[in-house]
């Protein structure tokens, strides 16, 4: 992946995938997630349609680091499930959507469909709103309706709160994730449990940032309600949310939609906080179907 520097000290690590012709498609990951964390048969079905830009988020993966990526002092207690004034924060959502806005720049992409996944569903959010001129269409998934906080006190609040927290042994660590990545899958869907561990074993070879997990989500905390933001996307819009999610209830989804002109929701009734293998046929074909398979005009394609 190249290192595409977006502000004079944050540098993102970006990937693109798919043909240069095609129109292209900007992939937002969320909470503590990696570029690489995107699954491989979701990115085969979709560049072959679309010229893909995958990215780590700042302060993840191998973007640049806002901060320590560990803080010994932190703990489950710090995870901050009530609103925060913006000052508390290190950077803002906003932030992160510019900085994915400056990617499109270095890139010389004017217009481009964007997803994002949890945390990346609500940057996407700010940049339909916020840059209407330069995103074509939107996929909203797994995400919120503009509420300023999650909800505490269920198991998957516990799980997000544990991911703030060092862990000094990685099999311990592995097997903790592990046990998280069964949560986000719900309860109509088992993991394949040595192949997750594989699979974060090596994401943690790659980026461990705890601390850095926790920076983002104070992102989120002081990001306030953002209903009014919701009500001026314009783009088409698709919101696509698992009915037995244990981090962003149903709820918050059904509400982005009706804020949201226009747009479309998909309810998957076995879908969970994931992107289980299960998922995967029918959540391609619905953002296909939602982004469309005709190409746009030469501008709109990825930089060639």
């Amino acid at each position: 992946m190249p290192v595409i520097p977006v502000a004079d000290d944050t540098r993102l690590h970006a990937r693109l995938i798919g043909p240069a012709h095609k129109p292209a498609l900007l992939m937002i990951q969320g909470l503590g997630m990696q570029a690489t964390d995107w699954p491989r048969a979701l990115l085969g079905v979709l560049a072959a349609h679309r010229r893909l830009i995958l990215f780590d988020n700042r302060d993840y993966g191998r973007s640049s680091l806002c901060g320590p990526a560990i803080d010994p002092t932190l703990r489950e207690t710090d995870y901050p499930f009530a609103p925060i004034a913006p000052s508390e924060a290190p950077y803002s959502l906003h932030d992160m959507a510019v900085d994915a806005l400056r990617l499109l720049d270095a890139l010389r992409i004017e217009r481009a469909d964007v997803l994002g996944f949890s945390m990346g569903g609500m940057i996407a959010q700010i940049m339909a709103a916020q840059w209407p001129e330069r995103v074509r269409a939107l996929v909203s998934l797994m995400s919120s309706g503009g509420q300023a906080v999650l909800p505490a006190d269920t198991p998957g609040a516990r799980a997000l709160a544990r991911m703030i927290v060092h862990v000094p042994d990685r099999a311990r660590l592995i097997r903790q994730m592990t046990d998280a990545q069964r949560l986000w899958s719900g309860p109509h869907h088992a993991i394949a449990a040595k192949a997750v561990a594989r699979h974060l074993e090596l994401s943690y070879r790659r980026c461990y940032r705890p601390a850095a997990i926790h920076r983002q989500a104070l992102a989120y905390a002081s990001a306030g309600d953002r209903s009014d933001l919701l009500r001026r996307i314009r783009c088409r819009s698709l919101v696509i949310h698992g009915a037995a999610d244990p981090v962003i209830p149903l709820s918050f989804a059904e509400a982005a939609a009706r804020l949201i002109p226009g747009s479309r929701l998909l309810t998957l009734p076995d879908g969970a906080h994931d992107l289980h293998p299960a998922l995967l046929p029918r959540l391609s074909a619905a953002i296909l179907a939602h982004l469309g398979t005709a190409a746009d005009s030469p501008r709109d394609a990825a930089a060639r």
